[in-house]
């Protein structure tokens, strides 16, 4: 049986776009395990502040302004240091992974320790584009599922978060 040329050309038309969406719903399924890479201006978060705080009034801050990280420091006396610094994307990549890693989603808002008057007191809030956190502790720190240590020693996935932060900023001691 020939077909006309328009049955043709519609036959063909079909067959073509039959075609096309199975390619693509082949490359869905591809790449549907595969983490996509982002581009550096999100590798950056939109806010970011981590802050520690002891009893007796020294502390330490870090805090985005204006596409730099600013680290600030007290001391117990009230003496105030602070350092401006620019971390590359490939630092901030790094940086994703490790909160990625340490499944910093998960953490809780806050985690209290009424049980201790003095010692440190914490706070991270971090937005990016696709993830937020806003946590605070006083010491209490969140294990490796985000429940709460119930402990004033700092835990292994806080430690990775300062480690983290610490790669951030350079020679700068967190």
């Amino acid at each position: 049986m020939k077909l006309s040329g328009r049955k043709a050309s519609q036959r063909f038309s079909i067959v073509i776009m039959r075609q096309f969406a199975s390619i693509l719903a082949l490359q869905v399924l591809v790449n549907a395990g595969i983490p996509q890479s982002r581009p550096d201006a999100e590798a950056m978060p939109r806010k970011f502040l981590v802050a520690l705080n002891g009893f007796m009034g020294a502390g330490k801050g870090v805090l985005l302004e204006n596409g730099a990280l600013v680290y600030t420091t007290y001391g117990a006396n009230g003496a105030k240091q602070r350092k401006e610094i620019r971390p590359t994307p490939e630092q901030w990549r790094r940086f994703r992974q490790a909160l990625d890693a340490i499944n910093i989603w998960r953490w809780r808002a806050d985690y209290p320790n009424p049980g201790v008057a003095d010692g440190l007191r914490w706070e991270i809030d971090l937005v990016y584009a696709d993830r937020t956190v806003h946590a605070a502790g006083a010491n209490n720190y969140p294990d490796d599922t985000g429940r709460p240590t119930g402990s004033p020693k700092t835990s292994k996935a806080f430690d990775r978060l300062s480690a983290a932060v610490q790669e951030l900023l350079g020679d700068s001691s967190f």
